[in-house]
Formats: C-alpha cells, structure tokens, sequence
C-alpha cells in the first residue's frame, strides 16, 4: 500500500465543469482506506453502471462486483482489516446518474499522460475538441500547468497543478458517455502518485462539460 501525501488540488472556481451533480457517485477499481469508499467491507455490491472498454470498443451495462475486506498496511495494527478492495474490470463504476446500457460512441480509452505541453485532437462525429496541457508564465512564483479543454475557439479550464506536481493529470476516455453528441471526459487528475482523483465530465452544451462526480481517496 502507498505512502499518503497530503496535496492541494487546486480547481478553477469560474469554470463551469466544477458543478458536481449531487447524489452521482463514482468509484473505481483498487485498494482503498475503508473511509474512502462507501461500500460494504466485503461481497457483492449492486446499482452501479460499469464503463468496460475492450479493444473492439467500450460499453456500460450494469453488473454486480465484488469488495473484500484487506489488511490496510498504513493504518490497521495487528488483526485489523479496515482497507476495501474493490475488484472489477471497469474503467469507472457510477452511481445515481442517468446513463443508459449499451454501447459508447469512444474516441479514446486508455492513459495519455498531459505533461505540460501536450494536447490531444478528439473528434466525434463531425466534432473536434482539443485537449491541451498548458503552461501559464505569468505565475513567476508559482508556473501553473493548466488543463484546458477547447472547441470552437472557446477554452474551459478542467483543473490547474503547479510544478510542485509529483504526477501529471492523464486522459482517460473521451467519447459520449451520455449519447447527446457531444464529448465526455474521463481524467485522473491526481498531482500525486499516492492518490486518485477521477474526475468524469458530461457536456453542458455547446463547448462546455460539467463534472458528473469524481473519486477522491488518499491511496492504500
């Protein structure tokens, strides 16, 4: 189990994507603190829709997974269980939002690092958004890497990481989770390697997503 860090993350307060929908829950497969998930210590868990991709292309359906209690090495003295391991084969597993089964429309699964720098070229149908990690100067004190997403001319910043950063955010996915036409997002916006931050973005309309919900947790 890894070695927590405390971080900052620190998300862009104008940006629209930060309007978490409330009851929308999302966790995703490994080893967990047990207060980090809000699943039963061991069995089977039901109600969640699973995002499974495949080299043929991605799917949702909706399938039960298993949790086992596990010794968690940071926290538990001797005899203790309180770490969650949640075991499935999914990308993500959401919970309370209106997704429906079947096939996804995918442009990207995967992990594309977004060092500063990078950026990416998404099309669906005849739709092209670009997805650019880059570097604002004017922070002389604190150079800023931001996550920005852009179509049509029109950016929307997803998270911001300075370069104390020890990990670099990473697509995901990016397709049409919610078949509307427009692009989804899924990015591990962690800025540290001993914890995850998923983050699920649904479009909100022309050129802007909106975060769906998002998994934090400390790491294990």
């Amino acid at each position: 189990m890894t070695t927590f860090i405390a971080l900052t993350l620190l998300l862009s307060t104008a940006s629209p994507a930060s309007a978490v929908k409330p009851d929308v829950e999302v966790l995703v497969p490994g080893t967990w603190h047990g207060e980090d998930v809000s699943v039963p210590p061991s069995g089977r868990v039901q109600g969640f829709t699973r995002l499974s991709c495949v080299a043929t292309g991605c799917v949702l359906d909706v399938r039960t997974f298993a949790v086992q209690q596990v010794v968690d090495e940071m926290l538990d003295a001797p005899g203790e269980e309180t770490g969650r391991s949640v075991i499935s084969q999914a990308e993500v597993l959401i919970r309370g939002a209106d997704l429906r089964p079947g096939p996804v429309p995918t442009t990207f699964h995967g992990r594309m690092l977004m060092n500063p720098g990078t950026s990416v070229q998404l099309r669906l149908g005849e739709e092209t958004w670009r997805l650019a990690a880059t570097t604002d100067d004017d922070c002389s004190n604190c150079p800023m890497t931001r996550l920005v997403v852009t179509r049509d001319g029109v950016d929307q910043e997803l998270v911001s990481f300075s370069e104390h950063a020890t990990a670099a955010p990473a697509l995901m996915w990016a397709g049409d989770l919610d078949r509307d036409g427009q692009l989804d997002l899924i990015v591990d916006e962690r800025i540290n390697y001993a914890a995850a931050n998923i983050a699920v973005y649904t479009s909100r309309g022309p050129g802007t997503v909106t975060e769906l919900g998002r998994f934090y947790a400390s790491g294990c």
